[in-house]
């Protein structure tokens, strides 16, 4: 049986990588482990050191730092991915990359999306955003029980 993936989409710019990577670490913890599940934060070690992420680092010789490398990567995954997760907690301001992201996997891909947000974030309540999730739910639990039941690894 191929192992599933599921891609972890959520905001970035502005943010510290440690700030913005716990809901993955908690989400990976509650999948089936038949469930990969990647990040666009892998092999960017570089962000371990506390800096805010801007729209690239500036990181010289890095292939997944410049606009070119990330929306190669962040496309290639979304296109092998069999789920999109996009996670909107706590948010203070839109991720129009995260937001295209979703629009693109759900109605130009036809992959399920899955949106985790508060329900009072008025940064994600747009008809296109809304319209291209599958599911939007309030907490990462519930995220991982409709991956898993997506699945059938309940």
């Amino acid at each position: 049986m191929k192992p599933y993936k599921i891609y972890l989409a959520g905001s970035m710019t502005g943010h510290r990588k440690e700030d913005v990577n716990g809901w993955r670490d908690e989400l990976c913890s509650l999948l089936n482990s038949q469930i990969h599940a990647v990040s666009p934060f892998r092999d960017k070690e570089y962000l371990d050191d506390g800096r805010k992420i801007g729209h690239h680092s500036n990181v010289e010789n890095h292939p997944f730092d410049s606009i070119r490398g990330i929306n190669a990567r962040d496309t290639f995954d979304l296109k092998t991915s069999d789920i999109v997760v996009a996670c909107f907690l706590g948010t203070t301001e839109r991720s129009l990359g995260t937001a295209a992201e979703i629009w693109g996997a759900g109605s130009v891909l036809n992959k399920p999306v899955i949106m985790i947000a508060d329900k009072d974030n008025e940064h994600v309540k747009h008809p296109m955003l809304n319209d291209a999730c599958a599911h939007i739910v309030g907490t990462v639990e519930e995220a991982a029980f409709i991956i898993n039941s997506f699945f059938g690894v309940n």
